[in-house]
């Protein structure tokens, strides 16, 4: 079964220390507000089950459901713990198969990581049986979307050791199973520790790097592009990215891939990468398809590539580096309709440059287009950025 990526998605930042009455008040609350749309008494709710999943329930192939063991409430999960044991394949099949429909449940997950259901996961992500090895990272990828799944898993070292043998596993379909795992962990919703440290300590950052160069798939790259970009928003990480050789893989994901989404996720992680000082000098060496990819057609290409110039023109170096980009910029702002997105971009970009001498002359030039760029009264960052890019191109010493 694939859950949904948003079901019981305000669920999320609630880990196992949270009163269980406010959540069950909040699930009533929301619960009666959905029934009440739909016409239903209140009597009628409360019969209903407290968290319910629309998802289907899909069962393993070869697997005879009429002939699989069953239990119930609080036999089921120590039952398929049994299961998970057991030296026979189809059981096994069977009890992982379960034990992926019970987890979307948040109360259950709470159960089963009670009763150590992580220490079997573990022995289920080394097995030879990929079906078993695939399933076994969809319950994680599950468990993972709430915090105390989460938190309990980055602190499992066996199993965090054999989801990394998974994400280099040979069948795709068991690499993308460890990678949408990967980026729930990454995702922090509740503020206290971050959990990007953990994943650093553990070799995540290194293991991208070479996936990133191997990996042949687009979706899967994206999957780690999103990842590697959670992880680089800790400043801790960029230095240890740039050692290992992060940024150079990125850039040659950069030069060789065309695929849109590809492209997009590329740029965004230069760009949160571009924040460390080191990794804007390396960037000047992206002048060159920085240019190709703003005469673009698609419009969040350059808005993507704008933003990695905000960050690179930051430098002296920078700004002498990207000057030939300022009549490519200066079209965008000639544009009869822009986006925000990619607006902003573009007059951060041209407040780097006109900093310089050569660059504030060019700029004098077109005051009046700077002038007239059609801003909303009420969008109080846009406005402040005009005003100040106005400022440096009247600037006098």
């Amino acid at each position: 079964m694939y859950p949904h990526p948003e079901l019981n998605s305000y669920l999320q930042g609630f880990g196992v220390n949270f009163p269980k009455k406010v959540l069950n008040r909040a699930i009533d609350r929301a619960m009666h507000e959905k029934g009440a749309a739909c016409g239903e008494s209140k009597s009628q709710i409360i019969r209903q089950r407290r968290l319910v999943t629309n998802q289907p329930r899909f069962y393993a192939p070869h697997v005879d459901v009429t002939r699989a063991n069953c239990a119930y409430r609080q036999l089921a999960l120590p039952k398929l713990m049994k299961d998970l044991s057991s030296e026979d394949r189809l059981t096994v099949r069977q009890a992982v198969t379960t034990l992926a429909d019970l987890v979307v449940d948040p109360e259950t997950l709470i159960r089963a990581l009670e009763v150590d259901i992580l220490e079997r996961l573990a022995d289920v992500l080394s097995s030879s049986d990929p079906y078993l090895r695939e399933h076994g990272l969809l319950i994680c990828a599950t468990m993972a979307n709430q915090a105390a799944g989460r938190d309990a898993i980055r602190q499992n070292l066996q199993l965090m050791a054999n989801l990394a043998k998974c994400v280099g596993d040979r069948l795709a379909a068991v690499r993308l199973q460890a990678a949408v795992t990967l980026e729930n962990l990454s995702y922090d919703y509740t503020g206290d520790c971050p959990p990007h440290d953990q994943l650093v300590a553990y070799g995540f950052v290194k293991l991208l790097t070479e996936r990133l160069a191997e990996e042949k798939r687009d979706v899967l790259q994206v999957r780690h592009l999103s990842t590697m970009r959670l992880l680089l928003l800790r400043s801790t990480c960029k230095s240890e990215a740039i050692e290992v050789g992060t940024f150079d893989r990125l850039t040659d994901l950069l030069h060789r891939r065309r695929d849109r989404q590809v492209l997009l996720d590329t740029l965004s992680c230069l760009t949160v990468l571009c924040e460390d000082r080191q990794a804007k000098i390396k960037a000047l060496c992206l002048h060159d398809r920085l240019k190709c990819l703003l005469n673009d057609e698609d419009e969040c290409i350059n808005a993507g590539a704008a933003r990695l110039a905000s960050f690179i023109s930051i430098t002296t170096p920078g700004k002498q580096r990207l000057l030939d980009l300022m009549p490519v910029l200066l079209r965008m702002l000639s544009r009869p309709k822009i986006s925000r997105g990619l607006l902003l971009p573009v007059i951060k970009t041209l407040t780097n440059l006109s900093e310089v001498p050569q660059g504030r002359r060019t700029m004098r030039a077109c005051d009046a287009t700077v002038a007239n760029i059609d801003v909303a009264e009420d969008d109080d960052v846009l406005n402040q950025h005009k005003r100040r890019l106005l400022d440096v191109i009247r600037w006098e010493p």
